[in-house]
């Protein structure tokens, strides 16, 4: 009976010294990761609208207004005399995004009335004129842009209304048949076919209006 007095005793003894474990099942799936999105991916990707084309790579028509500026003679002085330009102008290559080449020519013509007191005399002449240039065009936005031209001027036909032998329709000849012309410009644009132009050249003084065909 000791015995077993002992052997109970010493068994509640490690019974109570030992810890009680606690068995929990395993979880058959693994736990998940939550993935975050960052807010920039969330927005729509913006799509930039393409350029317009610009209008300098059609065909376009000029009607210009202006007056004798640098080379006058005498039937032409500046401000007395006035001369209108109908002009075509025909793309030839585009250089750069912003810079044009383009053939100019068209139909014209210059007209003055002259007046003199001593002898008394009024009459009227007329040059039919036809310039050929070549035109380089650079545009420094979309609106404004800048213009070079050279080529030569071509006064085909004077019409002198006197009675003299100065005077009627003849095809113009020697020096002021063929004359060289060129100079400076700009274009603005007011619409998108259509432009306000001027023009500083050697020939004349131009300004009017311009039209993407």
């Amino acid at each position: 009976m000791g015995f077993l007095w002992i052997w109970g005793w010493v068994s509640l003894c490690c019974l109570a010294e030992s810890p009680i474990k606690t068995l929990t099942p395993k979880s058959k799936t693994a736990p998940q990761k939550t993935i975050g999105v960052s807010p920039k991916k969330l927005q729509p990707k913006v799509v930039e609208a393409p350029l317009p084309i610009s209008t300098f790579e059609s065909v376009s028509f000029s009607a210009l207004l202006g007056t004798p500026l640098i080379h006058e003679n005498f039937n032409e002085k500046r401000f007395a005399a006035f001369t209108q330009h109908f002009l075509f102008s025909i793309p030839i290559q585009r250089l750069d995004p912003s810079l044009f080449l383009h053939f100019e020519t068209g139909p014209g013509f210059s007209f003055a009335r002259l007046t003199f007191e001593s002898p008394p005399l009024s009459y009227t002449h007329l040059f039919l004129l036809v310039p050929a240039h070549v035109r380089l065009i650079y545009s420094i936005s979309k609106s404004f842009h800048l213009e070079a031209y050279s080529g030569i001027m071509l006064r085909a036909v004077e019409y002198d209304s006197r009675d003299t032998t100065d005077g009627g329709t003849r095809w113009v000849k020697g020096s002021d048949l063929l004359n060289a012309d060129g100079g400076l410009g700009f274009d603005y644009n007011i619409s998108s076919p259509l432009k306000i132009r001027a023009l500083v050249g050697y020939q004349f003084l131009l300004a009017g209006m311009e039209l993407t065909l």
